[in-house]
């Protein structure tokens, strides 16, 4: 054999490796989300932590996050209102 066959052998065993590998990957990790998304359902516990650390783990994955609930956005402004309401002063005559 010559060496560019077997260098081509090698990059093509080398991408199946790799295919698979990220098959694998996208299947644990659906099987990890519906085993937590379950868990967390059946607790009801979407508004306290999480119950075990597959959870804790898939919550920090899909970017789901407890907030208290007396915080907010205008927590820091209450004085001021949402963007939308602000109202102008009307046209400007000189």
């Amino acid at each position: 054999m010559a060496a560019t066959e077997v260098l081509m052998i090698i990059v093509i065993v080398g991408a199946a490796l790799v295919t698979v590998g990220m098959c694998v990957a996208v299947i644990v990790a659906s099987v990890a989300t519906t085993a937590a998304v379950r868990q967390e359902e059946w607790l009801r516990t979407l508004k306290r932590p999480a119950p075990s650390r597959l959870a804790e783990f898939v919550r920090a994955v899909l970017g789901v996050y407890v907030r208290r609930m007396d915080s907010g956005p205008d927590e820091h402004r209450p004085e001021e209102g949402p963007p939308w309401h602000l109202r102008s002063n009307g046209p400007t005559q000189r």
